[in-house]
């Protein structure tokens, strides 16, 4: 609404908006994400659906695809999606055939989407830390596309009640000021206001995200688990994992030794993984956590790629945030490593004195859920031919996880303490004290 500036609108209070259907719902880094559409899906009773795609591709392509469909193992695993194929005109069945038969980015998508340029009606958007699998993300784009006055809020991970008259009092003094013409001092304020995790639950303000002070600082996937500020040892080696539907989806987690200083983390994160596979598809699952002394941890990000939609676009890329196309897959070559660049979602977070930065690579997204959020982030279509991953991090592979440090750690505390000797190469990461779901991964 807002992208088609009609003259009777003059102000839009916006949190929980994605602004882009593909990446940031139906397609996480290019892998399907079935679980949100099938559950969805079954609040819709009783609709009559007029689909896009038999019109929109033209009658011989939507066969084609639909054929194509019905051979695709990974597809058939999930009973709701064949279920859906099986009987594509039958109630909202329409709207999961859309999704299904277009797997890459395309004109399906962006009939969808927000022109974000066009906006000229004041915003406030934002959204909450836990929704990085659905709003997050489209509030960050709109941020950096919409030129109209705008405000952007990013709450604790906690789901606020429809329609978020949490945030009355914030609404009600947006629109006093653009509306009523009254002078709240709003904004006065600072334009970025986000809440910080694992803290003292505090406030930070800005004037740009992400925020002026940010160093992205590189911390190198290592031997043993260990993720550190060091650079990589000549001839590390890898590290192996199994990913087989009938036997183990397995992984590979890594974390730094414990922090020597409160060290506060905002922003996005990348990570390049370079990564070799059996199988001509690769699928990447990143996530960020944090983990206390006695071992428990607590997931703050993911981040997705599908390597056959791993391409980046030079022209529009960030060194802090890459940019796909996601067109025109290509089978991941398997003879040599290869380069992923992964985005992770942006976080919040102070990792104190004693915690430790963790990073899991896997090819599904099976950890454990601690949270209805977290459940709700999973759910993506997994291969179900079984592959063998090896993840390298060696001075000629420099697996990298890059983490935008705004407080503490800034002089590069990569021997943590003093302990250089348990950092040598090979030697393995000192676990915290009852340490179980972390070291079972590892």
């Amino acid at each position: 609404m807002a992208a088609q500036n009609p003259p009777a609108l003059k102000a839009v209070f916006a949190p929980y908006g994605y602004t882009d259907f593909y990446r940031d719902k139906f397609y996480h880094g290019g892998i399907l994400a079935h679980s949100f559409l099938t559950n969805w899906s079954k609040h819709l009773a009783g609709v009559r659906v007029r689909g896009w795609s038999q019109e929109g591709l033209g009658e011989e392509e939507y066969n084609r695809r639909l054929a194509a469909l019905r051979r695709n193992r990974e597809i058939l695993a999930v009973p709701e999606l064949a279920a859906a194929i099986a009987a594509p005109e039958k109630g909202a069945n329409p709207l999961i055939l859309d999704v299904l038969l277009n797997p890459q980015d395309g004109p399906y998508w962006q009939e969808r989407n927000p022109c974000l340029e066009d906006i000229r009606v004041p915003m406030l958007i934002g959204s909450s830390w836990d929704m990085y699998f659905l709003h997050l993300p489209g509030e960050f784009r709109a941020w950096e596309k919409i030129s109209a006055p705008k405000k952007l809020i990013v709450g604790p991970p906690i789901y606020l009640d429809r329609p978020v008259y949490q945030y009355a009092f914030e609404s009600l003094r947006w629109f006093d000021h653009w509306l009523k013409g009254n002078d709240t001092g709003y904004m006065d304020e600072p334009d970025v206001r986000v809440f910080v995790t694992g803290g003292d639950g505090r406030w930070k303000t800005s004037t740009a995200w992400p925020l002026p002070e940010t160093l992205w600082h590189p911390f190198y996937l290592h031997g043993g688990g260990l993720l550190s500020e060091h650079e990589h040892w000549p001839h590390e080696g890898a590290t192996s994992y199994e990913d087989n539907n009938y036997n183990a989806r397995g992984g590979a987690a890594f974390a730094t030794p414990p922090m020597v200083e409160r060290t506060e983390v905002i922003g996005p994160l990348t990570a390049t993984i370079y990564a070799s596979t059996s199988q001509p598809e690769l699928l990447l699952f990143a996530s960020l956590w944090d983990i206390a002394p006695d071992g428990t941890s607590r997931l703050l990000t993911r981040g997705w790629l599908k390597g056959s939609l791993a391409k980046t676009n030079p022209e529009t890329s960030r060194p802090w945030l890459w940019q796909y196309d996601f067109t025109d897959p290509q089978p991941v070559d398997t003879t040599a490593p290869q380069r992923f660049d992964i985005n992770l979602v942006p976080t919040a977070n102070v990792f104190q004195k004693g915690h430790r930065i963790g990073l899991r690579i896997s090819s599904s997204d099976q950890d454990p859920a601690a949270s209805l959020f977290d459940m709700l982030g999973q759910g993506h279509l997994l291969q179900q031919a079984p592959s063998w991953v090896t993840i390298h991090h060696d001075a000629e592979h420099p697996s990298v996880l890059h983490v935008p440090i705004t407080e503490g750690n800034r002089i590069g505390t990569y021997m943590s303490g003093g302990t250089g000797a348990n950092r040598m190469p090979g030697a393995p990461a000192t676990p915290a004290a009852n340490s179980t779901s972390w070291d079972e991964w590892r």
